[in-house]
């Protein structure tokens, strides 16, 4: 599938790598990314920050994004549509199913889907359920716990981990 815009393809990888929820994407700002340690402060609900790391690949397109004549912005919203403006729901709701149609995705596909696959790939990839909870920003581990019933491995493997937390020694 190729992107016609690099901004959609950095808002695409973005919500991916990161796991955001909409409004968190939305709400980034360009003083949230800490390029020295790899991190970027996310305001999740109820104004809880949390700090997520990310990878080189997503600094080098998120540099790309924020340049401007004569050096780079420095404040502001990290992310503006075409035209300058901040990104709304609406714009990430529409531009995210035009790519999935795109990409012959007959399945609904929306922001949150990118969120829910984050998730899914992160268990299967061998993350624990503390660190996604973590990353997810949810304040409930059974929250988190949802996704294991998506793979079936890692479920076994966080179930052995959460009562090994749970219960020392066991």
């Amino acid at each position: 599938m190729s992107l016609e815009i690099p901004l959609h393809h950095t808002i695409l990888f973005t919500f991916y790598e990161l796991g955001l929820r909409l409004f968190e994407l939305v709400t980034l700002q360009i003083e949230d990314v800490d390029s020295p340690s790899m991190r970027i402060r996310v305001m999740g609900k109820g104004r809880k920050a949390r700090y997520i790391p990310f990878g080189p690949e997503l600094l080098v397109k998120l540099r790309e994004l924020v340049k401007a004549p004569g050096g780079y912005r420095s404040r502001g919203p990290l992310f503006l549509q075409e035209n300058g403006k901040p990104l709304t729901a609406s714009y990430l709701q529409h531009m995210v199913k035009h790519y999935a149609e795109k990409a012959g995705i007959a399945a609904r596909t929306s922001p949150r889907t990118l969120r829910h696959t984050h998730a899914t790939h992160s268990l299967e990839a061998g993350v624990d359920l503390f660190t996604l909870k973590k990353t997810l920003g949810h304040r409930s581990l059974s929250s988190t716990l949802i996704y294991t019933h998506i793979v079936p491995d890692a479920s076994s493997r966080a179930h052995h981990r959460f009562l090994s937390y749970a219960f020392p020694g066991r």
